[in-house]
């Protein structure tokens, strides 16, 4: 995944034209081509293969450990919003007509801060269960 700084609109359009023109390598883990700032919106990119064997795809969750906040894309279907560390949603549901056999696209808008300063830690995971009792804020 690389992050896109979205600081003018210019710079946008150059970056999703970018985006639109990067060949697709297999990773699962996300490595971004430069950082982003701390508190700074951002968009990733990531691709994982789907099985092409009989009985694949299969409906599955996303889940965004480290992440904070935001908007996430599978192949250009929008899954909707995440805010794992506020829940109680902590994983995002896939249905299995949005996944296709071989590469799949995954693009992540990040609001406020990505676990990507750490490579190791720039990565989502899909499983095979929802995690839908995740810490909630204490109500004052």
């Amino acid at each position: 995944m690389s992050p896109v700084p979205i600081t003018n609109m210019t710079q946008l359009q150059a970056a999703f034209q970018k985006l639109k023109t990067i060949s697709h390598n297999g990773q699962t883990m996300l490595s971004p081509s430069y950082g982003s700032r701390q508190g700074s919106m951002s968009f990733y990119k990531g691709s994982f293969e789907v099985p092409t064997d009989d009985g694949h795809p299969q409906d599955t969750f996303l889940k965004l450990d480290g992440w904070t906040k935001g908007i996430s894309w599978i192949n250009d279907f929008c899954l909707g919003r995440y805010w794992p560390v506020m829940g109680p949603q902590v994983t995002l549901y896939i249905p299995a007509g949005v996944l296709q056999k071989g590469t799949n696209i995954l693009m992540l808008l990040e609001l406020e801060a990505s676990p990507c300063a750490d490579p190791s830690k720039c990565y989502v995971s899909l499983v095979n269960t929802p995690q839908i009792n995740g810490p909630t804020p204490r109500k004052l």
